[in-house]
C-alpha cells in the first residue's frame, strides 16, 4: 500500500489570525458553546488524532516476540507517547492533548500480561506573547500486570535553564523488589536508548556521581539497544501542518474506498475534507453546521426521558 506524502493543498498562513484575540472574547463563556475559528484546526478528526498514539505500534509487535520479560518491557517502555509527542514540531496552540475514555476486553493469549501507564504534564508556553512551544515533564510509570510484575519509571525532565534538558527522558526498569535492571535514556522526540543498570551505575561512579535520574548521560556506552523515531520528512512538512507520514495517511481517501466505508468514518467528515482541500470558507460553514447540530441534539436529549441508545 502506497500512502500519500503530501496534502492536496499546502497549509494556509496563520499570520493574519490572533489566538489571543479569540481567547479574550471567550472569557466567562461556557466551553461547550464556544466556536473556535476553523483556521486553528488541522485536517484531522479527534478520532484520527487519537490514532496518532499508534504511530509506533510496531514496538508492541516486537515486544510480543520477545521471550525475556525485561526485553518486552524495554520495547513497551518506548511505546507510550506523552500527549503531543506526534506534534512536537507543530503549532502547539492547535493541539489540545487528547482526553478520551474507552472500555476494551483484551484477550491475553501469549504471555498473560497487560500494561498500563500514566501520562505526564503538557505545558504550552507563550500563549499570549512570544513563540509558542510545548514542554512535556513529570513522571510516567509503565506497569506490567501479570508475569514478572516489572515497572518502568521514566522521568521527563523540564527544559530548565537555556532549554538544556528539553525533551530529555530517563529512568529505570525495576522488578517487584525495586531492583534496578535496565537504564533508559534519550530524547522522546528523537530516540530512546537502554543499557544495563550496572553499566550505568559504573559510568556514574567513574564520574564521581550518584546513579540516579538527575544526570543526563551523553556517551554511556557506544553500542546500546535503541529505538529511533522515523526519519523526518523533507522541509516540505512545513507546508502540510508538519504532519508525519503516518499522520498524512490518516485522512487519505482512495478512489475505491468511499463506497466501502462506514457512514461514521472520520474520512467522510465534510468540514475536515474541505479544510484539507484549502476551502476555508466551506470548512467553516460545515464546522458551524455540525456544531449547531450537536448542540441541538444535546438539548433534545436533556428534554427527553428516554435513555440514550447507541446505534452499535
Amino acid at each position: 500500500v502506497f500512502c500519500r506524502t503530501s496534502l492536496p493543498v499546502a497549509q494556509f498562513s496563520r499570520g493574519d489570525f490572533s489566538l489571543w484575540s479569540v481567547l479574550k472574547n471567550c472569557v466567562g463563556k461556557e466551553l461547550s458553546k464556544i466556536t473556535m475559528p476553523v483556521v486553528f484546526n488541522e485536517p484531522l478528526s479527534f478520532l484520527q488524532r487519537m490514532l496518532e498514539y499508534l504511530e509506533y505500534a510496531s514496538l508492541l509487535r516486537i515486544a510480543s516476540e520477545q521471550t525475556d520479560p525485561v526485553a518486552r518491557m524495554e520495547c513497551i517502555a518506548g511505546f507510550p507517547p506523552p500527549p503531543g509527542v506526534s506534534v512536537s514540531r507543530r503549532q502547539p496552540a492547535l493541539r489540545v492533548p487528547r482526553v478520551s475514555s474507552s472500555q476494551t476486553e483484551v484477550l491475553r493469549k501469549k504471555w498473560g500480561e497487560a500494561y498500563t501507564w500514566s501520562n505526564v504534564n503538557c505545558c504550552v508556553h507563550n500563549v499570549i506573547v512570544g513563540k509558542l512551544w510545548i514542554e512535556q515533564y513529570g513522571s510516567m510509570e509503565v506497569t506490567c500486570h501479570g508475569g514478572a510484575g516489572l515497572k518502568a519509571n521514566l522521568c521527563f525532565k523540564p527544559a530548565g535553564f537555556n532549554n538544556r534538558d528539553l525533551h530529555r527522558v530517563e529512568g529505570f526498569i525495576t522488578d517487584p523488589s525495586k531492583k534496578r535492571l535496565r537504564f533508559l535514556y534519550g530524547k522522546w522526540t528523537q530516540y530512546i536508548k537502554c543499557c544495563s543498570a550496572s553499566a550505568y551505575e559504573q559510568w556514574a561512579k567513574d564520574r564521581g556521581e550518584e546513579a540516579g535520574t538527575q544526570q543526563t548521560p551523553k556517551k554511556v556506552l557506544a553500542k546500546l539497544n535503541s529505538f529511533k523515531v522515523g526519519a523526518l520528512r523533507s522541509m516540505s512538512i512545513q507546508d502540510f501542518y508538519q504532519f508525519t507520514e503516518f499522520s498524512m495517511s490518516l485522512n487519505e481517501m482512495q478512489r475505491d474506498m468511499k463506497g466501502e466505508l462506514c457512514p461514521t468514518d472520520s474520512r467522510l467528515r465534510p468540514d475536515v475534507r474541505l479544510l484539507e482541500q484549502g476551502d476555508i470558507d466551506g470548512a467553516a460553514a460545515e464546522k458551524t453546521r455540525l456544531e449547531e447540530k450537536q448542540r441541538a441534539a444535546r438539548k433534545a436529549l436533556k428534554k427527553s426521558t428516554d435513555a440514550w441508545q447507541p446505534r452499535y
